[in-house]
């Protein structure tokens, strides 16, 4: 995982973990993250492909009704 990965502010350790296991080297291409901070929109490389990772932070309920949908 890149070490910028790994220090966003918009990632939690889980966060960090889980996209270390999911995309190992991952590095963020561009970041679209909301300007209210409530979540991180995050663009990222990994093995060629490009990603987009969006997390919320432990308040953010509306990010379980978007997975859920």
């Amino acid at each position: 995982m890149s070490d910028v990965l790994s220090r966003h502010p918009g990632l939690s350790p889980r966060q960090v973990e889980l996209l270390a296991s999911w995309l190992p080297g991952a590095a963020i291409a561009q970041d679209h993250s909301w300007e209210t901070g409530m979540r991180t929109v995050l663009e990222v490389v990994h093995g060629g492909n490009r990603y987009i990772v969006k997390a919320g932070h432990g308040q953010d309920h509306h990010m379980e009704r978007e997975i859920t949908a």
